[in-house]
């Protein structure tokens, strides 16, 4: 038990320190107002484009796979790690994923930041009689208590969309591809001068 309570601290200590070792300074102000789209889609295209999103690759570029089976269903986690953030200012994200109305997806969504902290945000389901969307946001993600008064932030927003195994890769594939139709995650933040 000591060990841990040991191992944390140290951890705790190097992490409040590593800004410092990483040359971000206290000479950064924040600079301009950002907006960013990420996976900005239609229709499910661009979700899986390479033999590299194959099952059992890993992480690629923004997304990863986990292949279902007959018990348990397949995942994707759509995400966009965000950096050289002014810690200052509160960043301000959203989500808004939609799909076909014959589709079953479960979908979630949050931004992290910092290894500790996890803000889920809250989705809210509408259907409209053709599809159905998950929509919702934060507008008060604080890094300073994390990052300090000056310095660099970075955080992540991200989507994760689970759906019933259709038997292969590729039925996965087709399936988000006929019934997934948007997913966007967006941000609002200052950068650092």
């Amino acid at each position: 038990m000591k060990k841990l309570l040991l191992t944390a601290i140290i951890v705790l200590a190097f992490g409040q320190s590593s800004c410092d070792l990483l040359g971000i300074g206290e000479d950064k102000v924040c600079g301009d107002k950002k907006e960013g789209y990420y996976f900005r889609t239609s229709h499910g295209t661009g979700f899986f484009t390479d033999a590299t999103t194959q099952p059992g690759a890993g992480s690629w570029l923004d997304r990863t796979y986990y292949q279902g089976s007959d018990e348990f269903r397949s995942t994707i986690i759509l995400e966009k790690w965000v950096q050289h953030v002014c810690p200052d200012k509160h960043v301000k994200v959203n989500a808004s994923i939609s799909a076909n109305i014959e589709g079953d997806f479960n979908v979630t969504s949050k931004v992290y930041w910092y290894f500790f902290f996890e803000v889920p945000l809250t989705l809210t389901a509408s259907n409209d009689g053709v599809s159905r969307s998950w929509s919702g946001g934060d507008d008060g993600i604080g890094l300073k208590q994390a990052y300090g008064e000056s310095g660099e932030g970075e955080f992540s927003i991200q989507a994760t969309i689970d759906f019933p195994y259709q038997g292969s890769f590729e039925a996965d594939t087709m399936y988000l591809f006929n019934k997934l139709q948007n997913v966007t995650l967006e941000a609002v933040y200052y950068d650092v001068k």
